[in-house]
């Protein structure tokens, strides 16, 4: 996947890029990313937003890097940037 990769130390951590485009590795990933947050009990409901962001890179990363933190360093933030996210890697149907 070109899009999605593990990375971090841990190697716990999937990464985003969007570079291929593919809103179907996208939903994968935001999956992912669901469950993460269900995994990691000390997350705190504020701390999800700059999570999410620290899962992100290249295509996908410039898609919100220009959100004020404010709007995502808070309960319910990660939502902020995953609408910003859900609008640009939609995912097509296969006649598209």
């Amino acid at each position: 996947m070109a899009g999605a990769s593990s990375g971090s130390a841990d190697g716990n951590t999937k990464m985003f890029s969007g570079e291929n485009e593919d809103g179907k590795e996208y939903r994968r990933w935001k999956l992912w990313l669901s469950h993460k947050f269900k995994t990691l009990d000390k997350l705190q409901a504020d701390a999800r937003g700059p999570y999410l962001l620290t899962c992100l890179s290249g295509k996908a990363l410039e898609t919100v890097e220009h959100v004020d933190p404010a709007e995502y360093q808070k309960d319910g933030g990660e939502q902020v940037l995953l609408r910003l996210l859900d609008a640009r890697f939609p995912e097509h149907d296969q006649t598209d």
